[in-house]
This record gives structure tokens, C-alpha cells and sequence, in this order.
């Protein structure tokens, strides 16, 4: 499983070549004795819409209209499928 650090989500959001929105993602690894349970996470995807990788979700910004916004795309994730992440770090 792919996880961006703090400096891999800063260094996309600077690239024109990569997009990222908010989606659930399956986490928890039952061959490692986890129980499985889905999370909201920041998920960055390559130019033809394939997802590279996520990052942990942290709701905040620079005023109270920056953090509503942020809520209502974690409200859009929930409509869309839960995403799993294999060992190689490719999404599906």
C-alpha cells in the first residue's frame, strides 16, 4: 500500500501532472491479523486518472468556508466505491 507523507501531498498539489480528491479507502491488512475497516483519505491520482497512492485526510484551512468545502467532498467520497490499495500500491 502506497502512503504519501506530508511532503509527497505537498510536492503533488504543486504538479500539474497529478490530481488528487477525497475517497474510502479499505485499510486494515487480515493477513497481518487487522481488522479490515474503510477511512476517508486524500487520494492522488497520474494524468490518465489512475490512482497512485493516499494520504491521511486532516480537515482544516485558512477559515471556516476552506473547512466547509473539505467536508462537502468527504460527503461526495461516500458516493462513490471504497477503494483498495494492493502491496505494489496500486489502486483499484
Amino acid at each position: 500500500m502506497t502512503t504519501f507523507t506530508t511532503e509527497d501531498r505537498q510536492a503533488a498539489e504543486k504538479e500539474d501532472d497529478m490530481t488528487w480528491n477525497l475517497r474510502l479507502v479499505s485499510m486494515g491488512d487480515e493477513d497481518f491479523g487487522e481488522d479490515p475497516y474503510i477511512e476517508i483519505r486524500e487520494v492522488f491520482y497520474d494524468t490518465l486518472g489512475k490512482p497512485l497512492g493516499h494520504t491521511t485526510a486532516t480537515m482544516s484551512g485558512e477559515d471556516a468556508a476552506e473547512v466547509r468545502q473539505y467536508l462537502m467532498w468527504a460527503l461526495e467520497a461516500l458516493d462513490k466505491p471504497v477503494l483498495t490499495f494492493q502491496d505494489d500500491g496500486k489502486g483499484s
